[in-house]
Order: structure tokens, then C-alpha cells, then sequence
């Protein structure tokens, strides 16, 4: 039924094979999906989503396109811990822009202000490793504005993020600040990957001011926590 249907459209020139994927079909114009689409009453709508969503997920589709079904069909408490353990996947794949599209459909659904903030910080992270510093610094200077423990550490991992921001934007005083913020934090806690990068990212600043001899020791108290951490 559903293949009649689908050849029907094609030899009406409404669908055409999507080049990307195979097996797949899409609208040849925009404006047909979009008056075709807004002419169901939306409870019609949110079935086939789900219905879609459904199928997607047992066949093994890409979270990113599951996702904005699994929203789109109304199911926004299921969707949002998919979202996030989604977008962790595509960080750790390196692939930013899905992390960044997966963090802003769960945000909306995001009300508790201590859960919204990290969201909001996790995804200015994922903005930056875009190199999209502006947007990222925004993200980020909400985030901690609400953060639940902002002298804390996972606030201190963010705040390294936020310094490289206002860095990259030439304001080395406000980078300077965050950095001293976050190490302060990190070093109470031991030896980690991120006060290591604390000291990397001070000992980057001096070299700016020609502070050799601050930059070398710096630089030397961040390769011991390193090798204390056992982050090669």
C-alpha cells in the first residue's frame, strides 16, 4: 500500500529518490511538503511523527533524525534524555554541528533551572568546538549565570571554555579572570585533565605578555598534573 502510493507520487513528479540515501524518497519542492503538511490537523500529525519515529529508531536511523520525530509526535519527556545522551555521541565523534542541532531541540523542553543551565552550557561548548565563538560565549555566560553550583567543578570546566571565548575575542583580562576562577576550583579538587588545562591556558597568556619565566613554570606545573592525572 505504502509503495503504491509512493510510485503514484513519483509518476505525479510530487516525490523524486534522494540522492543521499538510498532507498529513500523526499518532496521535489519544498512548497508541496509544506502545503501537504500543514493541511493535517495536527493530532494526525503528531501520529505519523511518532509512527515515524518509531520506525526510524527499529531500523537503526541516525538519533539526530529520530529525535526531531520523537518532538514532533509530542513525546518531549522521552526525546530530551535521548537528545542528550545523543548529543554526547556526536561530541565524542567529533561531530559538533549534530551535537549542536540535538542540544537546542531538547533546550525548549528543558524548564528546571539547574538541568537548563548545564544544557546551556554543554551546548556552548559544542558551539565553540564549531568555532562559533560568539554564539558560545552567550551560551555560556547564561548558563553559569544560573548554574546551580557556579563555584564548583563542573562550573570550573565550563568557565575554561568561557575564557577561551573571551580570549579568542581579545579580551584577555575577562580570559584571564575565568581561567584563575576555574583553577582555584580545580585545584582544590587534585589532579585532573582540566586544571592541567587551566595552567596550559595561563601559561598561553603570559606568553602574550612576554612573561617567559611565569610562562615556563606555568607550563611545567601543568605537565606534572598531567603525568599525575595519567592524560598523556
Amino acid at each position: 500500500m505504502v509503495g503504491t502510493a509512493v510510485e503514484t507520487c513519483v509518476q505525479q513528479q510530487l516525490l523524486h529518490d534522494d540522492p543521499a540515501r538510498q532507498g529513500r524518497f523526499r518532496f521535489r519542492h519544498a512548497l508541496t511538503r509544506e502545503a501537504i503538511y500543514e493541511d493535517m490537523i495536527a493530532p494526525h500529525r503528531e501520529r505519523l511523527h511518532s509512527r515515524a519515529a518509531d520506525l526510524l529508531a527499529r531500523s537503526g536511523a541516525a538519533p539526530v533524525e529520530i529525535t526531531a520525530h520523537i518532538l514532533a509526535g509530542g513525546r518531549a519527556e522521552e526525546a530530551v534524555p535521548l537528545c542528550l545522551l545523543a548529543a554526547s555521541d556526536a561530541e565524542a565523534a567529533y561531530a559538533q554541528k549534530d551535537a549542536i542541532v540535538l542540544y537546542l531541540r531538547a533546550l525548549p523542553h528543558v524548564t528546571a533551572p539547574g538541568e537548563r543551565a548545564e544544557l546551556l552550557c554543554r551546548l556552548g561548548v559544542a558551539t565553540h568546538n564549531a568555532g562559533e565563538t560568539g554564539r558560545a560565549q552567550a551560551y555560556l555566560e547564561e548558563g553559569l549565570t544560573t548554574i546551580e553550583n557556579p563555584d564548583g567543578v563542573v562550573a570550573a570546566r565550563y568557565r575554561l571554555t568561557l575564557g577561551r571565548c573571551f580570549w579568542e575575542g581579545s579580551r584577555a583580562d575577562l580570559a584571564l579572570a575565568e581561567y584563575e576562577r576555574a583553577r582555584a576550583v580545580l585545584e582544590e579538587a587534585g589532579p585532573s585533565s582540566s586544571l592541567a588545562i587551566a595552567y596550559v591556558r595561563l601559561a598561553g597568556l603570559r606568553r602574550f605578555n612576554f612573561d617567559n619565566q611565569a610562562r615556563l613554570e606555568l607550563a611545567e606545573r601543568a605537565r606534572a598534573i598531567a603525568e599525575t592525572a595519567g592524560d598523556r
